[in-house]
């Protein structure tokens, strides 16, 4: 750094400098320090060594090695926040092996250090840093669900705004002519690697390079926005290169797209051949799960070496079964701040998130007032937290996934308060909640198809078109956007029933948005809905019954104004409760001439 400084093009902020806290020494004795001092000087020392005024990432390295999870909350990571505090980083990153780690540091993590000046809300983490779990074979980092609140740990860190680093797209050379060739450390079962042995096998029986095919192949996922590859020669450093590039300007496509246009006719021949899950070199791998290792199990091996005893076996299992009724992955209460929702809480010691479900408030810190609510959301104060509305807490309820506390648990024992709540007293909060029983069987209906269903608000739409036309704004403004978002969201009513007496709205609206299983969702910038869900009572062709006029050709006309060419649905449930939805399209029918009876045409 030093040198670069003479440099009259030195320009500081476009080089990313990042450390690792928590492995240090070359003997296994004095390999990994996780202690609060050790820590600080530590990044002291790199600030010295490299003769830079600040660290961009502070990375904690290896978590999984450390004797207990207690030690991570005591002392590393208040060191590593005291490192951002003092200036010597600007940003806290992890690096590391297990997902379910990570995962299990991150949650508990943000649970005791949510800071209240944090630009994004809920994490103290910037970055996370994981191997081996993007490649030929192993895709885990997309497609591995975490505690049945996240379909992958990408979404998981999307959720919470934690940039993503995939490295070893190799593999650590499973993909390479190294493969012949593997260090004695590396952890790859005899299995993977002879699967790996016969994929080379068919990538040179079509003349092509496994190595240029496994690092496109990683490159290709828009969701990982950073692949790491190591290098040792010039050589390698042109392969990757010449891979890079074949990505130009593809930007905004989706992964299969990416493929067709990047890959060769061969290429594309040789990746269908090994990704082939019934016939191809690694169909039984992930057939019987062998298709990684195990890390904690390695960081388990390695202390049982080092001391001869066995580490303390804190860390969260990937099989964890969290359907078990003694441990439900979800635990709310009834919050009486917040009329009508449930705040997420802790439950039986683990840290729990909305999974993509519910909206994120700020809890105002005691002594605002009211009038000032607007403004203390813009600008942070308070704590974040989670909360469902009643349709979540029911839905989540029936899958055996949630349970739902009275009031506010005590810290200390969540369990000491009451019994949760059952299904008929869950069901009986509905009119105080201001939810009727149709729009709740939408919802079910909705998300029993994997849809992600948000109530909808008459701004929504406006804020979600304003997000993606403003995609040039600078990070503060972008983030005051989106926040009016998530503002827009904690304040939606009601489900709207079209032609109820109940009814929150005072003209037609719709119900719900929705947004398709694989799109790329999030809660404060999830763009514009796939399509749009209004709902009307079932009405028999006989029925006499005065509750709204039914859905008229001017309920449809104003439905579609406000819609603005989203698609539309609309749904009507039975009185034996079945779903029954039908689309809309805005079509022009001519009017038949002498047509005396235009009841028809007034009611659809």
């Amino acid at each position: 750094m030093e040198e670069l400084r003479t440099d009259p093009k030195f320009d500081r902020s476009q080089i990313c400098i990042n450390t690792k806290i928590g492995r240090y020494e070359a003997d296994p004795k004095f390999q990994f320090d996780f202690s609060y001092n050790k820590t600080l000087q530590s990044c002291e020392l790199s600030l010295q060594r490299m003769k830079c005024e600040y660290i961009d990432v502070l990375q904690l390295h290896d978590p999984e090695f450390a004797p207990s999870l207690d030690l991570l909350m005591k002392e590393t990571i208040p060191a590593m926040l005291e490192c951002r505090k003092r200036g010597h980083c600007k940003a806290l990153g992890m690096t590391g092996f297990p997902l379910q780690t990570q995962y299990q540091v991150i949650c508990r993590s943000m649970e005791l250090f949510n800071q209240q000046d944090d630009n994004d809300g809920s994490c103290i983490w910037d970055q996370s840093l994981t191997y081996g779990h993007y490649n030929l074979c192993d895709t885990s980092l997309m497609d591995q669900p975490l505690q049945q609140q996240y379909s992958s740990f990408v979404e998981f860190c999307q959720h919470h705004k934690i940039g993503i680093s995939a490295a070893a797209p190799l593999a650590m050379g499973l993909y390479s002519s190294a493969l012949f060739e593997l260090p004695d450390w590396h952890p790859a079962p005899k299995e993977l690697v002879e699967a790996c042995k016969k994929a080379t096998a068919v990538a040179q029986s079509h003349q092509v390079d496994i190595t240029s095919l496994a690092l496109v192949f990683a490159l290709s996922n828009p969701s990982i926005p950073c692949t790491l590859l190591g290098m040792k020669n010039v050589a390698e450093v042109k392969v990757g290169v010449a891979c890079a590039n074949r990505f130009r300007g593809l930007e905004g496509k989706h992964q299969d797209e990416i493929l067709k246009l990047v890959l060769t006719e061969a290429e594309q021949t040789v990746l269908a051949e090994i990704r082939d899950s019934i016939n191809g070199p690694f169909a039984a791998l992930w057939e019987n799960g062998l298709y990684t290792w195990d890390g904690v199990k390695e960081a388990r091996s390695f202390w049982k070496q080092v001391d001869g005893t066995e580490q303390v076996d804190w860390h969260m299992k990937d099989n964890e079964n969290d359907s078990d009724s003694t441990s439900l992955p979800i635990s709310c209460y009834i919050d009486p701040g917040h009329p009508g929702m449930f705040r997420i809480t802790r439950s039986k010691g683990k840290a729990l998130q909305s999974g993509g479900f519910g909206v994120a408030i700020v809890v105002i810190t005691q002594g605002d007032s009211d009038a000032d609510h607007d403004s203390n959301f813009a600008k942070k104060k308070g704590d974040v937290h989670n909360f469902l509305f009643l349709e979540e807490v029911l839905f989540l309820h029936e899958q055996g996934m949630l349970e739902c506390w009275p009031k506010p648990p005590s810290v200390a024992s969540l369990q000491d308060t009451a019994a949760p709540l059952t299904s008929p007293e869950l069901y009986g909060l509905m009119p105080s909640c201001g939810l009727e029983m149709t729009s709740y069987l939408v919802y079910a209906h909705l998300r029993q198809q994997t849809f992600r269903v948000l109530r909808y608000t008459s701004k929504r739409l406006a804020l979600l078109q304003e997000c993606q036309e403003k995609s040039d704004l600078n990070q503060t403004d972008r983030r005051a956007l989106h926040l009016r978002l998530r503002q827009d969201v904690q304040q939606a009513p009601s489900p709207n029933i079209i032609g109820a007496s109940s009814s929150s709205s005072p003209k037609p609206s719709f119900a719900f948005c929705i947004y398709l299983p694989d799109s790329n969702f999030s809660k404060s910038n999830p763009g514009l809905p796939s399509f749009l869900v209004a709902i009307t009572h079932f009405q028999h062709n006989n029925s006499t019954n005065s509750n709204g006029a039914g859905l008229t050709f001017s309920v449809l006309q104003e439905l579609l104004q406000q819609a603005q060419g989203i698609p539309i649905k609309v749904a009507t449930v039975s009185d034996s409760g079945t779903v029954v939805m039908f689309g809309i399209s805005d079509v022009g029918v001519p009017i038949l001439e002498g047509t005396k009876d235009t009841s028809a045409s007034e009611n659809v």
